[in-house]
């Protein structure tokens, strides 16, 4: 397009701007060349791009999204030049949201330091969810060429937490080495954002920070690295895992010991079921941490965990007696059903003031329904002949799953 031809166009794009046509300034500035705008510098050449780069930005703020959207193709189009006005643009809290995310999503286009920054700082300030998710996505798509600028602002105290922050969102395997350097950090933030990423690699280089984290100072670092050790499988974990997860669930912070339990649970050896049974068993057990094991215990899938978690029906609270119930309805193999439906049998026939309690009979006649035993028929039917109405509904209700006839 010839020089003339260019300041023409921008002039109508002007004039349909002034008239606010947002469609009509959009499709005079598809016309112009705009990376040619973009590349050959000249006094008459940078006034061009301004003007451009200026209208392009005003239908970014005003337009709808439908014009948003094709101005922003336009925007990645103007080259480098235009970061500093997309960071402006998101960084000011004031500004549409809409536009903001665009600015975000047209800055990820750009391989450069400042874009990688911009999304990083946004990442750690933004309250609004769809703008973290949207500079989370923008730095996971700049993929390696991010890692290599944030691990350069790792070296520095003052971005070291904005630079973890981003690394941790990008989770690739080149981050591993840079997170792997922060896990000691004097920045408890820093420790903690770490473990969690790292925990997300199936790599042997993660394991040692891991486990070094189980013994962090800082109790939310030693609960990231129990859940992150918690979601490995066992193969990969080390044998006396178990014995380091007991001594936690008797931590001082009870959301360490709840997370210790449940990882436990997840572990499902012999040696995971009597820590959780001795813990389950111990008076200073919170009904917190006391409702986790019940639930980890559950998870074990083995008679010696229904065997404590009978004992905790014959001597625990009313809240942890349902926990129990509910958990013994979830059983799933043959074997293991066949016991729950006797301990729950046995647990009626106790004689404990708990079993008097209606909503506690309702929650056995649900459980008994819910493992669906011809041996569960007996009990359901003693249940389904109560003078409490409740009682009757829950009973004849499971009574039908198991035996539909009858």
């Amino acid at each position: 397009m010839k020089a003339e031809s260019v300041s023409q166009t921008i002039e109508e794009a002007i004039a349909r701007a002034e008239k606010n046509d947002w469609t009509g300034t959009i499709s005079r500035l598809q016309q112009l060349p705009l990376e040619s705008l973009s590349h050959k510098p000249s006094p008459l050449i940078n006034s061009e791009w301004e003007q451009i780069c200026q209208l392009a930005l005003q239908i970014l703020e005003q337009g709808d999204f439908q014009q948003q959207w094709e101005i922003a193709n336009i925007l990645g189009r103007l080259g480098e030049r235009v970061i500093p006005f997309l960071i402006t643009l998101l960084e000011n809290p004031h500004a549409n949201l809409d536009s903001r995310w665009f600015a975000g999503r047209i800055l990820s286009q750009f391989n450069h330091p400042d874009s990688i920054v911009a999304l990083a700082k946004l990442l750690q300030k933004t309250q609004e969810e769809d703008l973290a998710l949207m500079a989370s996505q923008s730095l996971g798509h700049l993929g390696s060429a991010a890692v290599e600028h944030l691990n350069k602002l790792l070296q520095a105290p003052e971005s070291r937490l904005l630079a973890v922050l981003a690394l941790a969102q990008i989770r690739r395997v080149e981050t591993i080495t840079p997170l792997l350097q922060v896990t000691d950090d004097d920045l408890p933030a820093i420790r903690i954002t770490a473990i969690e990423a790292l925990g997300s690699f199936h790599n042997e280089r993660v394991l040692p920070a891991l486990l070094a984290a189980l013994k962090d100072p800082i109790a939310a670092v030693r609960r990231e690295a129990i859940a992150a050790l918690s979601r490995r499988r066992p193969a990969e974990l080390p044998a006396n895992l178990a014995s380091e997860f007991a001594l936690l669930v008797y931590d001082l912070n009870p959301a360490v010991c709840q997370e210790a339990a449940l990882a436990l649970g997840r572990l499902g050896t012999e040696e995971a079921t009597l820590a959780l049974s001795a813990a389950f068993k111990s008076p200073s057990t919170a009904i917190a941490l006391k409702r986790n094991i019940v639930l980890a215990l559950s998870w074990l899938s083995s008679s010696s965990a229904l065997d404590c978690l009978q004992a905790g029906l014959l001597e625990s609270n009313t809240e942890i007696c349902r926990e129990i119930i509910a958990a013994l309805g979830r059983q799933q193999s043959p074997t293991l059903k066949a016991m729950a439906v006797e301990i729950l049998r046995d647990f009626l026939d106790s004689g404990q003031p708990v079993t008097s309690q209606p909503q506690v009979k309702q929650l056995v006649a649900t459980s008994l329904g819910e493992l669906g035993l011809a041996t569960a028929v007996a009990p359901l039917q003693l249940l389904a002949a109560h003078d409490e109405p409740g009682i009757r509904l829950h009973a004849r209700a499971a009574l039908q799953k198991i035996a539909p006839d009858h």
